[in-house]
């Protein structure tokens, strides 16, 4: 018995293999397209709200009538520097918008514990813990060993300067 097979039968399997790519090819697409479908032409109207400034993902965004401006800015996905002071988020979209989120210039720190002066201060971008050295004040007390981090600060972050302990 011979382990070959005959032309004929190739030609079959080669039609067969071809068809079944065909299908797998054509219903990827067409699952591309029915999903770009369903996004732009869902039953209720949608309205086209255009995003930039410091969020990741700027451009276009299609929201059923009525959504509020948070659910865009979700999609848009907010940069961390991102100012939302003058921001309405709970604002109800009616019709086609164009929202600029401004950069944050300083970041507001939260600084207690063994400085001269606690309170908020208003810090530099990409200031990290060890630079609050040169920038606050400190009582005589003050363990300064927590300062040596090198880490970011973030905005609204809240620091205790802890008092050096005595034994």
């Amino acid at each position: 018995m011979s382990n070959k097979l005959p032309f004929h039968e190739w030609l079959i399997l080669l039609l067969v293999v071809g068809f079944m790519a065909t299908l797998l090819i054509h219903s990827s697409l067409s699952s591309r397209a029915a999903k770009v479908f369903l996004e732009h032409n869902t039953f209720g109207k949608k309205i086209p709200v255009t995003v930039h400034g410091a969020v990741k993902k700027e451009g276009r965004y299609y929201l059923p009538e009525g959504s509020e401006v948070k659910a865009v800015l979700q999609k848009a996905k907010l940069a961390i520097d991102a100012d939302l002071s003058r921001v309405d988020i709970k604002k109800k979209i009616q019709k086609p918008i164009e929202i600029f989120i401004p950069q944050l210039k300083e970041w507001t720190i939260y600084i207690s514990g063994a400085v001269q002066v606690s309170g908020p201060i208003q810090v530099p971008l990409k200031t990290r813990v060890c630079d609050l050295k040169k920038i606050l004040t400190f009582s005589e007390d003050a363990d300064l060993q927590s300062l040596k981090s090198r880490r970011y600060l973030k905005h609204k972050e809240v620091l205790l300067i802890p008092c050096k302990s005595t034994e």
